[in-house]
């Protein structure tokens, strides 16, 4: 992918946001976080505006590499720079702190979530609770996972097959076979 982008830059092909957007996740997705940034100064040089989808390889690139706070932090950055975050910027984050173990910031990202909607924001889907849920299950904070399933049902986000799968398992995983 590197040696045909050269080639097509060398071509005076000019990237699109597409291309950019293409090249930016490839190196998030593979860990390659400096080739990403390469990349993206070399985008916002020519005055290419990020895009959702680019921001939100970038904060993927930076869940994967097991660094969710600071893929929060270029959130951030990028919230004051007027990006707009989505539903999968959110969800990412959430994701990356439940797979560093980190509870407590990834419920608050759904609290934030919570208080972006009140402003007509965002909702939490069921990716959103499922992620929560299972950290809790994971870590055998089963009370927790319950709290997080009514808190999903009073939201009016219906429980699916992972849902119950988490929290069945969970709880087998205490050996407790009644809840």
């Amino acid at each position: 992918a590197k040696e045909i982008w050269a080639d097509m830059v060398s071509r005076e092909i000019h990237p699109t946001p597409v291309s950019y957007s293409i090249m930016v996740n490839a190196f998030c997705s593979k860990g390659h976080l400096a080739e990403a940034f390469r990349v993206w100064d070399e985008m916002v040089s020519k005055s290419i505006k990020p895009t959702v989808m680019i921001c939100n390889s970038m904060i993927k690139g930076y869940c994967r590499s097991g660094n969710a706070s600071d893929g929060e932090k270029f959130l951030d950055k990028m919230i004051l720079e007027g990006f707009v975050p989505d539903i999968i910027s959110y969800n990412t984050l959430i994701y990356g702190f439940v797979r560093e173990e980190n509870m407590s910031k990834a419920f608050g990202l759904v609290k934030k979530m919570e208080e972006e909607k009140q402003r007509g924001g965002l909702v939490g889907d069921v990716f959103t609770y499922n992620s929560i849920l299972h950290g809790f299950c994971r870590k055998n904070q089963m009370r927790e996972a319950e709290i997080v399933l009514r808190k999903m049902i009073e939201r009016g986000v219906s429980p699916d097959r992972s849902t119950y799968t988490s929290l069945i398992n969970g709880f087998a995983s205490q050996d407790n076979l009644t809840e």
